[in-house]
């Protein structure tokens, strides 16, 4: 995923202050995170998290929706995620 922008980070922390966080952070059983990267930047450890123990295949799937459904991507970055996702397929394919 493209990083925030210095704009985007500073809303985002401002609408976790004043809403509370509405997502849990994704994490693998590994530690790896999956979803909520940019969350877990602004409150560290302390923020809540799940465990989701996903077949290597379906975690590039579950943190791609997600993401493209709560920014505001271009087409264009859109478009190069989900080239990006083809490519992980195929690497997983011939592993």
């Amino acid at each position: 995923m493209p990083p925030l922008s210095e704009k985007e980070f500073t809303e985002l922390k401002e609408s976790i202050n004043k809403h509370g966080l509405k997502y849990l952070i994704k994490v693998l059983p590994d530690g790896r995170i999956i979803d909520g990267y940019h969350r877990w930047l602004i409150f560290g450890d302390a923020v809540p998290y799940e465990v989701i123990d996903l077949p290597e295949e379906q975690v590039y799937e579950l943190a791609l929706t997600p993401n493209i459904a709560r920014r505001q991507l271009s087409s264009e970055q859109i478009k190069a995620l989900y080239e990006r996702a083809k490519e992980i397929a195929k690497e997983l394919v011939k592993a």
